[in-house]
């Protein structure tokens, strides 16, 4: 988790990205404890983040989250009740790797094309409010089956279709998957008991989170700052 902190503050994808094929692959742990222990950690330590952001006034697109928050909302309500019952371990991994192939074939096409990078605001169209809310509503499902998706969902969607730059749908996916962390997180505690295993996990990794998850949002911030600083002065560069 010293590693998957610091990965959930400074990029879109959650420390349950890590935590889950960690725990699964290497501790051979069972997929509905990665789960639970996904949603738990992140709940401490993307929130902690999420403060973190909220008060150096790192820019969030707001309107995308309000419109992607409640769908989300409701997809991990349906998942955690309607889908996770159902997921035997192997179909979970599998799944679990092709999202984050999807990913990463996302993140190559942004990486590669200019034209992503331009907008800091999201201009919702006529279709643009429809995208987000389907975007909420699977991101949701998916957190509730494997602890984290919302986020890869959404910086996906308004990277690639929307063409927000990263250094704005990076805090706005992390806002949204401390949102949903909590959600899901409040959903399991009040269910069916978590195993003991799961929360001494839990405890042993919150003081590692809440410092990891807001330095890597800080080093995010920074990072960001010098694009811009770059850009600018690669414009005011004569000739």
């Amino acid at each position: 988790m010293v590693l998957g902190s610091f990965v959930a503050g400074v990029s879109a994808a959650g420390g349950g990205a890590v935590a889950y094929p960690a725990l699964t692959l290497l501790l051979a742990a069972k997929a509905h404890n990665a789960k639970d222990f996904s949603l738990l950690i992140q709940s401490v330590g993307m929130t902690a983040a999420s403060l973190l952001i909220i008060y150096r006034r790192i820019e969030v697109e707001w309107k995308v989250l309000r419109l992607v928050a409640l769908p989300g909302v409701m997809g991990v309500l349906i998942g955690s009740w309607y889908l996770v019952p159902f997921m035997n371990c192997r179909s979970a991994k599998l799944a679990f790797g092709a999202i984050w192939f999807a990913f990463a074939l996302a993140l190559y096409l942004v990486l590669t094309t200019r034209d992503y990078h331009r907008r800091t605001k999201v201009e919702l169209g006529n279709r643009g409010g429809l995208v987000l809310v389907l975007t909420g509503l699977c991101g949701g499902m998916l957190t509730a089956c494997f602890g984290s998706g919302a986020d890869l969902s959404m910086f996906s969607v308004v990277v690639l279709y929307f063409g927000l730059c990263e250094k704005v749908a990076t805090p706005t996916s992390v806002v949204l998957m401390a949102f949903l962390s909590l959600v899901g997180a409040f959903n399991r505690l009040w269910g069916v008991p978590i195993e003991a295993i799961t929360l001494s996990r839990w405890f042993a990794c919150i003081p590692i989170v809440v410092c990891g998850a807001p330095l890597g949002a800080y080093v995010c911030s920074l990072l960001s700052r010098n694009k811009v600083d770059l850009a600018v002065a690669d414009i005011n560069m004569p000739g």
